[in-house]
């Protein structure tokens, strides 16, 4: 378990406040626009 500020931040190796999946889904599609982007250049 990790905790900070009193706060349990991860146990068991899972996040307890952030959605892992939902992070790593609108990570790829920004990573996408911006190298469209870049390409565009």
């Amino acid at each position: 378990m990790t905790m900070a500020g009193g706060r349990v931040l991860m146990k068991d190796r899972q996040l307890m406040f952030l959605d892992e999946a939902e992070i790593a889904a609108k990570s790829r599609k920004i990573a996408a626009q911006t190298w469209a982007r870049v390409a565009e250049m």
